[in-house]
């Protein structure tokens, strides 16, 4: 099942390498490089996953999703939390503002490619 994905992080490696894995299996990938980018695109089209990172400038990945969940149009999108971090307070913080699920930097081709789809059956059900 293909998708529209939104992908924010501010890493040109990680940007890569996740549009590589989603488009090979035919996702279409729109990629930000920071939090209010991807706040602009998210308002402007569809998706139908936003994939977001925790540590970027200006405007990180926590202060996105609160103003993703806040409001009424993308308070229900699913978000894959793109993170180096696996620190229990990220967890945390991140199941309070409802985080779909999480991938750990760098991200495993088939442990992405699983979660994401296994995001888009939940969503279309």
């Amino acid at each position: 099942m293909a998708g529209n994905v939104l992908l924010v992080d501010d890493d040109p490696d990680i940007q890569n390498l996740v549009k590589h894995y989603l488009e090979q299996n035919g996702y279409v990938v729109k990629v930000c490089g920071d939090g209010h980018s991807g706040l602009e695109e998210l308002h402007t089209n569809p998706y139908d996953l936003m994939i977001l990172d925790i540590s970027m400038p200006h405007l990180n990945g926590y202060g996105t999703l609160q103003r993703v969940r806040a409001n009424s149009r993308t308070k229900d999108l699913p978000v894959l939390m793109l993170t180096g971090k696996n620190d229990p307070n990220s967890i945390l913080w991140a199941k309070k503002y409802k985080i779909t699920d999480f991938v750990i930097k760098p991200p495993q081709k088939e442990d992405l490619l699983q979660r994401v789809s296994r995001i888009l059956a939940r969503k279309s059900a």
